[in-house]
């Protein structure tokens, strides 16, 4: 093999497991999106509940700024082994 290969194989398996560990479970992609929001405390530093079969909660919720309105419920999806999370608005 070669040099090139080898480090193409790296960066894609570094790649796939830094994406794993963030889509693992609904929880973590919910903290996943919350956090690309640019909303990194919150992130962190909150609790996650299920309320309905596809649906999570946040507390305390990120605001947005332009509508001053709470982003409190996120629609999670399962495709294959990784979970997305979206906001999904008020439930």
């Amino acid at each position: 093999m070669s040099n090139k290969f080898k480090w193409i194989l790296v960066g894609g398996t570094v790649f796939f497991c830094f994406f794993w560990y963030t889509h693992r479970s609904p929880e973590v992609s919910v903290r996943t999106a919350v956090f690309s929001a640019g909303y990194f405390s919150i992130a962190n530093n909150s609790k996650i509940e299920k309320i309905g079969n596809e649906l999570y909660t946040i507390t305390p919720a990120p605001v947005e700024m332009a509508t001053n309105s709470e982003l409190k419920t996120y629609h999670v999806s399962k495709n294959y082994i990784f979970y997305f999370a979206e906001y999904h608005g008020e439930a």
